[in-house]
């Protein structure tokens, strides 16, 4: 799976999650919307971060694996 598909199911589940949660905890429409919205970045934060470092671990161990240093 490619990095910015992992970035981008985060940022929409994220924010379906957190606004769905947010609206049913008795939170008004508006004030939902802004919890997903900022809930959906820190995870989005978070996956890129994880997302990009795994991208750059399965360079390195391909390119140990060729014989390249």
């Amino acid at each position: 799976m490619n990095s910015w598909t992992r970035i981008g199911l985060a940022l929409v589940l994220g924010f379906f999650i957190a606004t769905f949660i947010s609206f049913v905890n008795g939170r008004d429409v508006v004030s939902a919307l802004l919890a997903g919205f900022g809930f959906a970045v820190l995870v989005g934060v978070i996956v890129a971060i994880l997302s990009w470092g795994i991208d750059r671990a399965l360079k390195r161990v391909t390119q140990l694996g060729s014989g390249s240093f």
